[in-house]
């Protein structure tokens, strides 16, 4: 099963970003509890001789090399609580901040029309090796050439939805229905279930904490199946006439565990966007020997 990604923006309570970071409730934990990270490195730093580019490039008369290196920034913690403080939780008490666990992966997005035929290259250790083209494309684009590179981060982070569930019916009128229908093996009384479910005779008592993925809700209904097919499958094996259904059964189908989602965070800005208040001398350099030009699939 492929993995699905789910957009935080959309599915995570009280979910936010400011300047680089952001925050949400998981609420699998206590109301005061706030997840954060960070979505974006600080592209232009701040040093004692002034501002100078986390983004550099290395052109030549063959291909060009660009390289990323942005010291880990911490968290505004302090802003994080303020901006909690004003939207989620007027009343006095303590924040209580839990740094999540966030891969982030750095492409640069080479822009063409049709869209279509824009495609992204990751870079690896802090560096990217560049064709040729790619080298003069990006270095028109560090000197303002808009909508022509873009900074393309990818940050991705895991948070459990926990599930409880029950299934509910009439289970007598339920095996009525399988011995009429000669359900009496596992995999046929569950094909039923999913037409009672599905017809709303049979229906699933859900709660999440955190919004499930449609994976997460197939994997309650499947496991809530199984378990009932496994129950009608044990009660029908030594009925041989409708006369001997019980006349009041009632089985306990239930389900409880918390499940792990992928979350994915996607950001880009443009890259004549990004460093245009710098001087583009002070990014890109220029090497007489010409650097090996990488080979590109495809597109």
């Amino acid at each position: 099963m492929n993995t699905e990604y789910l957009n935080p923006e959309q599915t995570l309570q009280n979910f936010f970003l400011l300047g680089r970071d952001f925050a949400f409730h998981d609420q699998t934990l206590p109301p005061e509890a706030y997840t954060y990270g960070s979505f974006a490195p600080q592209v232009v730093l701040d040093t004692p001789g002034g501002q100078i580019s986390a983004l550099h490039l290395l052109t030549s008369p063959g291909g060009g090399m660009a390289t990323f290196v942005a010291p880990a920034q911490p968290a505004d913690t302090p802003a994080l609580k303020a901006y909690i403080r004003e939207h989620f939780i007027p009343s006095p008490g303590e924040i209580s901040l839990i740094q999540g666990d966030v891969r982030q992966s750095l492409f640069l997005r080479f822009v063409h029309q049709p869209e279509a035929d824009s495609y992204d290259v990751e870079f690896e250790q802090s560096r990217m090796a560049l064709t040729h083209s790619e080298s003069g494309v990006l270095d028109d684009a560090i000197r303002g050439d808009k909508n022509k590179v873009y900074l393309r981060i990818r940050s991705q982070f895991s948070v459990s939805s926990r599930a409880a569930a029950r299934m509910e019916t009439d289970w007598v009128a339920f095996l009525t229905l399988a011995f009429s229908e000669d359900a009496r093996q596992p995999q046929t009384i569950a094909l039923l279930l999913n037409q009672q479910i599905d017809a709303g005779v049979i229906t699933l008592d859900e709660q999440f904490d955190n919004a499930p993925s449609e994976q997460t809700r197939e994997r309650v209904r499947n496991s809530l199946v199984e378990t009932a097919s496994l129950l009608v499958s044990n009660t029908l094996r030594n009925i041989h006439s409708v006369d001997e259904i019980p006349t009041k059964i009632s089985y306990d189908v239930s389900y409880s565990n918390s499940v792990p989602q992928q979350y994915l965070l996607t950001q880009q800005q443009d890259i004549a966007v990004l460093l245009g208040t710098l001087p583009a001398e002070s990014i890109i350099t220029f090497t007489p020997t010409p650097l090996p030009e990488p080979t590109r699939p495809c597109m």
